[in-house]
């Protein structure tokens, strides 16, 4: 592979001859061979500050054109190094050749500064040596390492017995060993090969980050692996990787539940107290968010040691618990489809939760308030207001009351956060407080943003995506507005920021691009339904006089007229007819209408509310006359009419599937019991 430079790029001792000599030319051609022969002396800058700017370009230009004309492995030897000379000779002595520079120094150079050259030489020739020496290790145990990960065990025995000194060394870059190469690809027979050939002490070798093999399989959630490894030295349980994590503490990490109660059941106890450490608070940590509560040495009942059958061999059962196997095994599958497993888990889950909360709880209330904050007992308050878990909140509250009235760094209460994040189930708590509330109410943050500021300011993302469409969430933003309002003095409106800002500015300006939202998902939704509902009309209106049947030339009555089928028929049609015109009426007021910000309310969801009520009574209506109209065609033809009343019924099916929910939605946030809860207790 050539340059510009050079022909080829330096890449081993084979070359280096050709490649010296070319780069030696193309640095003579290009006036810089004297920075590398060393026959001048880089200029003090103190003294000759425009000649050391002029030597640092040459040697910064030498060094340049050295550096790419080497392969990849060799700059990575080399990237270190900053001075060409240095550089150059470096390179010579990697490939056992003399330098060209050394013959020149003695002539060029002071004693003393021979000596600080030639010791910083030395210092970056023994560096590349140990990184060549490393490399040469990596390549000449590269067979074991390819054995290993194809999974041939003979090859890999052939390569220690011939080599038995390999079985514990680092060969890759990150320091793995054939055990923990042989643990990342899962491959168990190769690890038990290896364990019985390594030590108990070379078992606890670790990789460049500290973790042993053991922790590497608790990470990957091989526990045969891992139980193999412990039947030789039970002792690597306890031995804890990177950041204090323990293996059963990186098996709750990454989420292995059977590693996690394995690991958990053969951990010394002792280990995971307060007086040994943090391990214990770690595994808490770790298994919160894992909802592995059922490992945690906090929860009643669960302090339970299990046994893992060694070498993979089950104990023996008796043949009526095998029989009754693929029974349980069934019975497992069936729970799980009708997702009763799930909400077991649920529940389960849940209730060690709470059992979690009440110790945790329970250890708050001995904590001095002084000490709250510095403790974490703020954060994880705040936290749970942010998240609205209602259950942790009402439960540090009970352990220590005076947190009712602690605030964030901003100088938000519980009140003015839960405002915030819009979490309503935080804010309910006002109406079991009494007098309490107007302590609460009256707080301002560091902004002088009073409550009714923070609820006039838009909601956080992740609280608006859990809402359908932009008008709903318009809705609901003014449903928290109107609430807050409604709870505090009207002065409150007035109130003025740091900003200068009423809340009354501060929602509408906020919410404008909602507002602009809300009227295009409106408008849509409604131009839509207008096209149905008008294609309706048109229907309904020509069938009501080409009624099945026709009609008597003498009198003009339908012929069919004292017909039940006919009868179902005239009157499903008028109702579907009325129905999709009042439909029709009711988009096109929400067409016309003049989107100010109160509408969201009421008004509009009020009229999208009783459009799309409308309009499904008119496709069912609408379906119950086709199916009338068919019934009176094919008299006593129910092979004919049967199915394709079933048809006739998918319109409406889908109609409740797509639509129905969001009508549910918009009729319970409109007219709903709301979404604060105003009957709260209190909690003591």
């Amino acid at each position: 592979m050539a340059t510009n430079i050079v022909s080829e790029f330096l890449e081993s001792g084979f070359n280096y001859p050709n490649w010296s000599a070319c780069m030696k030319n193309y640095l003579m051609a290009n006036d810089l061979w004297d920075i590398v022969e060393a026959t001048t002396e880089a200029p003090n800058p103190e003294e000759a500050e425009a000649e050391f700017k002029a030597w640092r370009k040459k040697n910064a230009a030498a060094l340049h054109a050295i550096q790419i004309s080497c392969m990849p492995h060799i700059l990575f030897q080399i990237k270190e190094i900053s001075s060409a000379r240095i550089c150059w000779d470096t390179l010579a002595k990697m490939h056992e050749v003399k330098s060209p520079g050394i013959k020149y120094c003695h002539r060029k150079l002071s004693c003393r500064q021979w000596k600080c050259y030639y010791s910083c030489q030395q210092q970056s020739i023994q560096v590349i040596n140990s990184l060549w020496t490393e490399r040469d290790v990596y390549v000449e145990f590269r067979p074991l390492r390819n054995a290993i990960e194809r999974g041939d065990l003979n090859a890999v025995r052939e390569f220690l017995r011939r080599r038995p000194d390999a079985v514990c060394k680092k060969l890759i870059d990150n320091g793995f060993t054939a055990l923990h190469l042989a643990t990342s690809t899962g491959k168990l027979k190769m690890v038990e090969e290896l364990v019985k050939l390594l030590t108990v002490e070379e078992l606890k070798v670790t990789d460049n980050l500290g973790g042993t093999a053991l922790l590497l399989a608790a990470a990957t959630g091989a526990t045969r692996i891992a139980e193999c490894m412990i039947k030789k030295n039970s002792e690597l349980v306890s031995i804890p990787g990177k950041d204090h994590h323990l293996p059963v503490i990186m098996a709750c990490t990454c989420r292995h539940k059977d590693m996690a109660r394995y690991l958990y059941s053969i951990t010394p106890f002792e280990m995971l107290r307060p007086e040994n450490g943090i391990y214990g608070s770690l595994l808490l940590y770790a298994s919160i968010p894992s909802k592995m509560f059922g490992q945690l040495p906090a929860a009643q009942h669960t302090d339970v040691r299990i046994s893992i059958p060694q070498d993979g061999h089950t104990q023996p059962e008796s043949i009526l618990v095998r029989g009754l196997g693929p029974l349980r095994r069934f019975g497992s599958n069936l729970l799980q489809l009708f997702g009763i497993k799930q909400i077991y888990d649920s529940k389960l889950t849940h209730a060690y939760a709470l059992e979690l909360l009440h110790w945790m709880c329970k250890h708050i209330a001995t904590i001095d308030d002084t000490k709250l904050q510095q403790s974490g007992v703020y954060d994880a308050f705040f936290g749970a207001i942010k998240f609205g878990t209602i259950e942790v909140v009402i439960e540090m509250l009970k352990a220590n009351p005076s947190l009712l009235t602690v605030s964030n760094p901003k100088r938000r209460g519980i009140l003015q956060y839960a405002v915030k994040h819009r979490q309503e189930k935080i804010f309910s708590l006002i109406y079991a407080l009494e007098t309490r509330k107007h302590l609460l109410i009256s707080l301002t943050d560091y902004n002088q943003n009073n409550i009714l500021h923070t609820a006039a300011k838009l909601a956080p993302p992740d609280r608006l995506a859990s809402i359908s469409g932009a008008a709903l969430q318009m809705q609901r933003e003014l449903q928290w507005y109107k609430e807050v309002e409604s709870i505090v003095d009207p002065s409150f409106q007035e109130n003025v920021n740091m900003l200068l800002e009423t809340p009354k500015d501060i929602f509408s300006n906020q919410h404008k691009q909602l507002v602009s939202d809300g009227e295009k998902w409106m408008k849509e939704t409604a131009t839509s339904c207008t096209v149905v509902g008008a294609l309706i009309i048109t229907i309904m209106f020509t069938a009501a006089f080409t009624v099945p049947g026709g009609n008597f030339q003498d009198t003009g009555f339908p012929i069919f007229l004292h017909r039940k089928s006919f009868m179902t028929f005239i009157i499903s049609d008028a109702i579907s007819l009325f129905a999709s015109s009042t439909s029709v009426l009711m988009f096109l007021g929400i067409l016309t209408s003049r989107y100010a910000e109160d509408d969201f309310l009421k008004s509009l969801p009020t009229k999208l509310i009783i459009g799309l009520s409308t309009l499904f009574i008119s496709i069912a209506t609408m379906m119950v006359a086709f199916c009338a109209t068919l019934i009176i065609m094919f008299q006593g033809e129910l092979k004919l009419v049967i199915p394709i009343t079933l048809l006739a019924s998918i319109p409406v099916t889908l109609f409740i599937l797509l639509q129905f929910p969001l009508l549910v939605e918009i009729f319970v946030s409109t007219y709903g019991p709301g979404i604060f809860d105003k009957s709260m207790n209190y909690w003591y």
